[in-house]
């Protein structure tokens, strides 16, 4: 596209990009009209390890021919990527690691017979601590690092390119880059270390690092990749290993949410709420929705199904069942849909009940009105 536009150019692939992505950018702002700078936001990335590459995106001189304008002025914010640590999984640091494991190993094994291990005893300890003189070094390496370079030099870089060019400094991902490379995706003892070691005090101490220097620099925005996922040897991205999990790299991410200095305007918890499905058991039980779309459904007792009359679809299931709408009957009209289904549409929305045998509304809940009849 950037050849058949321009001809060839080194930097032509780059500066099409910046075109393209301004054009988005402002058919979402010609879609928004007025209420634009209110309602989105747009933002330009780059490539976070390639300095100077963000000129031809940002200022782009074949792109300005055809918007008439710079292309950053298309934009609110400016996004880079937040990753460290990964020297540690390639081949150039493959030695040096490989001897704090084994060192840490040999310790862990003396510290055993040190205490009167021995046998299974012993090898039990020696697994459980296999990695633990390993923690400090490898901590201290990234450090010096690539943590060091990131937080000293790569984003304040980009800090003074968005305050130049007028945007907001963003991270549309980051973290721990800890992971495996090439043939060393193999090293099962290595994915073990790399696993522990993502989730340990050492690499929440660097996360605190980071989210301190992203700030110092001037970031907004961090987008910690990811929230959920198993550590496997392709990498521990996950904040959390699962739905269940607890550990300190999680920890710091969330003392981070609670006190990191944003512009984000207060909103009430109900804000963020979202619809409910819920499944009553056996016995007969009330199951009382929210204020967004719900998804009640009875079991096989006599179920009491409370909406809030937000496009809620109920279920009564099994046995005799009533439902309790928001207002009262005259507020709603009936009708049938399709498939047979009684629907109730109100002021707050259009209630779909299936199974429900009786119905009732706050104004007169005592009142029970067969849904036979409606």
């Amino acid at each position: 596209q950037a050849e058949a536009r321009w001809g060839r150019s080194e930097s032509g692939w780059i500066q099409f990009y910046a075109l393209r992505a301004a054009q988005i950018m402002d058919i979402w702002s010609e879609v928004y009209g007025a209420e634009a700078d209110e309602r989105i936001v747009r933002v330009i990335s780059t490539h976070t390890g390639w300095p100077g590459l963000e000129e031809q995106i940002l200022t782009a001189p074949l792109a300005y021919l055809a918007l008439g304008r710079a292309p950053q002025q298309s934009f609110d914010a400016y996004a880079v990527a937040g990753y460290f640590g990964y020297e540690l999984g390639g081949a150039e640091m493959a030695g040096q690691v490989d001897d704090w494991l084994a060192r840490a190993e040999m310790q862990a094994q003396e510290e055993g017979e040190e205490q009167g291990l021995r046998r299974v005893a012993l090898r039990e300890y020696v697994k459980d601590h296999r990695f633990d003189a390993a923690m400090l070094p490898v901590a201290l390496a990234l450090q010096e690092g690539s943590l060091a370079e990131l937080t000293g030099e790569i984003l304040p870089y980009h800090a003074e390119v968005a305050e130049t060019a007028g945007l907001r400094l963003v991270m549309y991902e980051g973290g721990t880059h800890v992971a495996a490379q090439a043939e060393r995706l193999q090293d099962e003892r290595l994915t073990d270390f790399f696993e522990q070691f993502n989730y340990s005090p050492e690499m929440a101490k660097l996360y605190e690092q980071l989210l301190s220097g992203w700030i110092a620099a001037g970031g907004t925005l961090f987008n910690a990749f990811v929230d959920v996922a198993p550590a496997s040897q392709w990498g521990s991205w996950g904040g959390l290993r699962h739905l269940d999990d607890a550990n300190p790299r999680w920890d710091m991410l969330m003392s981070y949410n609670a006190s990191a200095p944003t512009g984000w305007e207060e909103r009430a918890a109900s804000t963020f709420d979202d619809g409910l499905q819920l499944r009553a058991g056996p016995g007969g039980e009330t199951l009382e929705g929210s204020a967004r779309p719900d998804v009640l459904l009875g079991g096989t007792g006599d179920d009491l199904l409370i909406g809030k009359g937000s496009d809620d679809h109920l279920n009564g299931g099994a046995g005799e069942d009533r439902a309790l709408l928001p207002g009262a009957q005259g507020d709603y009209t009936f009708s049938r849909d399709a498939a047979g289904r009684l629907v109730a549409e109100g002021g707050k929305g259009r209630v779909t009940l299936f199974a429900v045998e009786l119905l009732s509304f706050e104004a007169a809940p005592e009142t029970e009105l067969p849904t036979a009849g409606l």
